[in-house]
């Protein structure tokens, strides 16, 4: 689970549910402002993961957390 980095006591509250949960991570949102300088335009089809990438923004920014899958 990501948690954003605005909801501190979610955090807390979630690592707790899951200590001891070998399938469950907890981690705060690490990224720090937008990866892209100078606005592109998209020519093509956006990948998969950048899909998966953009409803997770959605997700941390209206409910504070996500989900996602490890690699």
């Amino acid at each position: 689970m990501i948690v954003a980095r605005n909801e501190p006591k979610l955090y807390e509250r979630l690592r707790l549910e899951f200590d001891g949960d070998d399938e469950v991570a907890v981690v705060l949102d690490r990224r720090v402002g937008e990866r892209r300088r100078l606005p592109q335009t998209v020519t093509t089809d956006q990948r998969r993961t950048d899909r998966r990438r953009a409803l997770a923004d959605e997700q941390l920014k209206h409910l504070g957390w996500a989900t996602a899958r490890a690699h």
